[in-house]
């Protein structure tokens, strides 16, 4: 069995990357939408305190 990965292009990978930037800064803006993220993920709990599977 072969797999065919398709190549991405230098300008596709710098959009992403741009992309990428772009949602980062949106999130680390504000504590409260930083945690919200965190919390929704399943990085931490409603108390602030990481989870058991990161370390809490």
């Amino acid at each position: 069995m072969t797999v065919v990965v398709p190549r991405t292009s230098d300008k596709e990978v710098r959009q992403e990357a741009k992309s990428l930037e772009s949602v980062g800064k949106k999130l680390v803006a504000s504590k409260k939408v930083a945690r919200s993220y965190l919390h929704k993920n399943g990085f931490i709990r409603k108390d602030g305190k990481l989870t058991k599977k990161y370390g809490g």
